[in-house]
This record gives structure tokens, C-alpha cells and sequence, in this order.
């Protein structure tokens, strides 16, 4: 399975197959939501924004009743976002709040990355992001309203850097945050 949004046609295309058609559904699902909601022509173009936003609405677990739990940690993607902390590879935080979405397609056809090393950048790429919106959205009642303070802002074309830090605080002291907020999903994780 897979899937993809049509910003254009401003519809969600999804592709039947075996794998998580559910998971692609609220992934693209929220790009359209995003969309939806942006007061600017083309909308958010921060690649964390969109794709991370979308990364963590795409993790989701049943209830006792089968009902769907969102604000859960993304088995598919903590992985990577270790493995790049780990590795000393990971994205400083600034400069995966600069990356527009256009960017990050570039730098996966640069030359002599082969299709390893494209799949490799873009999953750590996507994973970072996730990893920050999982920060954001599941450290306390007051950074969760000064995300959706901040996602407002995004949507009304008022995002960025400084807005962010802004809302957020200190990029460095957030991005040592960030860090062990990931060193310590992984660990529960392992358990």
C-alpha cells in the first residue's frame, strides 16, 4: 500500500497493498487537513512542520473498544531518529527547522547518493521530525498549547525559525531536550 496527497487537486490518493493503509491514510490525511486550513496559496513549506506533523498522526494504537489513540510513539520511526542521535548524524535542530520541503526533495537526488543513501537521509529526515512534534505535543498541557499557538501562526503564514524560538524558547536548550527525549523513548522502548 501507499499513498500520496495532490496538493493541486487537493486530494489524497492512496494506493491498495498489504502494508498499513491505515497508517498511510492519516499520514496523507493530514497533509490535506494542513492544506485545508492554511490561509496562504501554497501553505506550510518547513518540511518538520508537514511531514513531521503528518509522521506522528500516522502512529497510532487501538483501544479496549477499538477506537483509535493518536499521541503515541512511532515505532516506525524512533529507530532512525536513535540511530542518528547515536551516530553523531543526527540534523541540528535549526537547520531541520530551515529545511523547506522543496529542499529535502532536492537533497535526495543529489549526485553520488545512491538509492541506500537516499532511503537512509530520508528516513532519518522524517524520523527527526516526528521526533520533535512527539516533544512538542507530549511534554505537558503548556508546550501543547504553545504548539497549537504555533501551528496557527504556520497555517496564517507567520511560521519559522524565530517563530518557533519564539514560542519555544532557546533552540539549543530544546534541541538537549529533544535528545533525551528520544534517548528515553528508545530505552522504554527496549524494555
Amino acid at each position: 500500500g501507499g499513498g500520496h496527497y495532490e496538493y493541486g487537486g487537493r486530494r489524497l490518493v492512496l494506493y491498495p497493498g498489504p502494508r498499513g493503509d491505515a497508517q498511510v491514510l492519516f499520514h496523507e490525511g493530514t497533509h490535506q487537513v494542513v492544506h485545508h486550513f492554511a490561509q496562504t496559496a501554497r501553505g506550510p513549506e518547513s518540511f518538520w512542520f508537514l511531514e513531521g506533523l503528518a509522521c506522528y498522526y500516522e502512529a497510532f494504537e487501538r483501544d479496549a473498544a477499538g477506537g483509535i489513540v493518536f499521541h503515541v510513539v512511532n515505532r516506525q520511526r524512533l529507530p532512525a531518529a536513535s540511530e542518528a542521535l547515536e551516530s553523531g548524524g543526527a540534523t541540528p535542530l535549526e537547520a531541520l527547522l530551515r529545511l523547506p520541503v522543496d529542499d529535502f526533495w532536492r537533497q535526495l537526488q543529489e549526485p553520488g547518493l545512491d538509492a541506500e543513501g537516499r532511503t537512509r537521509r530520508a528516513q532519518r529526515l522524517y524520523a527527526e521530525a516526528w521526533a520533535l512534534w512527539h516533544l512538542l505535543l507530549n511534554s505537558g498541557p503548556e508546550r501543547k498549547r504553545a504548539a497549537a499557538d504555533y501551528v496557527r501562526a504556520e497555517l496564517k503564514g507567520h511560521g519559522g525559525v524565530e517563530a518557533f524560538e519564539s514560542t519555544f524558547g532557546d533552540l539549543a536548550a530544546l534541541e538537549r531536550e529533544l535528545q533525551g527525549h528520544v534517548r528515553r523513548l528508545r530505552a522504554e522502548s527496549e524494555k
